[in-house]
């Protein structure tokens, strides 16, 4: 990331590093509790788009 990066570029690479840890665990039959937890995501003021695409 640069550090020129928006808060919506950051929350987004957070998002895709924890949903693929989420699939990695269930594809590889891990023990992550299958269950994902975004606290307050509209803070960050992602893209519409981009908030409906991951739900």
């Amino acid at each position: 990331m640069k550090f020129d990066s928006s808060a919506s570029d950051n929350i987004r690479a957070i998002w895709a590093f924890t949903v693929a840890l989420f699939q990695t665990s269930h594809e590889k039959g891990g023990n992550h509790p299958g269950l994902l937890i975004f606290d307050e995501p509209a803070q960050h003021s992602i893209v519409t788009n981009d908030y409906e695409t991951v739900f």
